[in-house]
């Protein structure tokens, strides 16, 4: 599991819950769902990916390869949204989230898993797509290089957004998933054991994420009503939404940044 035993005294001294991430994040929406879920009183902290504060102390000390959300517990670290979900039921049983039988567990543990490392190929991607690449200066660069080669690698793979080709074969690997999930979700109201857990929480981040950049659903009815059931609960709330942000308004922010970054490098050099 990711955790991290702090260095920092002021952040070691942390107690109760406390939350780090961003709003727009479909791996920070899964997290906060499940705190929701549980009913725990946690403290929420910004992290500003535009200006790279994920990338700098004191939030590397807490999540060493940069990426959102962690959370610390009591002066615990957790990092990675798989680790997270894990660590919060394991801590906060009172309120489980898991199927029945052994078996459907083993099963629900595979499928958050899927859901969490999923991100790059699925959401990051299609945001890509549909948005631009989100700039990254070359000191960022040189920082995922040493500290998380999986984003360096993805970054570096994008840097102005994607082709038009790259941009179908996206979109056919997000209808090719749709599909799976509605045939799986058909005569179900849940994923796993036909009941309510960790396995739903970590997926409906991933779609939710989709729907609000206008991923186009209407053809996976057992998909769509599996998610309106999940939006009708009280978890589901102004703490957990992502935030239904214009596209054209993600866009200008993509751009101006990106100027900014090209002004500054032709300046340095």
């Amino acid at each position: 599991m990711a955790i991290e035993q702090l260095r920092c005294s002021k952040l070691a001294s942390l107690q109760g819950v406390h939350y780090y991430g961003g709003a727009y994040s479909n791996s920070c929406m899964r997290v906060t769902l499940l705190m929701e879920e549980k009913g725990l009183n946690w403290r929420s902290h910004g992290v500003n990916l535009m200006r790279s504060e994920n990338l700098q102390e004191p939030y590397t000390s807490i999540s060493p390869g940069g990426t959102i959300p962690a959370i610390i517990h009591n002066g615990v670290a957790v990092s990675d949204s798989f680790h997270i979900l894990k660590y919060l039921e394991e801590q906060f049983p009172e309120q489980r989230f898991l199927p029945e039988n052994e078996s459907d567990i083993e099963l629900m543990w595979n499928s958050v898993r899927l859901a969490c490392d999923s991100h790059i190929d699925y959401n990051k991607s299609y945001f890509y797509a549909v948005v631009g690449g989100r700039p990254c200066s070359q000191p960022d660069l040189e920082w995922y290089r040493k500290h998380n080669p999986a984003l360096y690698e993805f970054h570096t793979k994008y840097p102005d957004g994607m082709t038009s080709k790259q941009k179908l074969e996206v979109i056919e690997r997000i209808s090719k998933l749709c599909a799976q999930m509605d045939a799986e979700l058909k005569g179900k109201d849940y994923l796993i054991g036909n009941r309510y857990s960790l396995a739903d929480i970590a997926w409906i981040a991933n779609f939710l994420f989709l729907e609000v950049l206008n991923f186009d659903l209407s053809s996976y009815p057992y998909l769509v009503a599996w998610m309106a059931r999940i939006k009708a609960r009280p978890a589901y709330n102004s703490k957990t939404r992502i935030p239904n942000v214009p596209l054209w308004l993600m866009k200008v922010m993509l751009l101006i940044k990106r100027t900014f970054l090209r002004i500054k490098g032709a300046a340095e050099s």
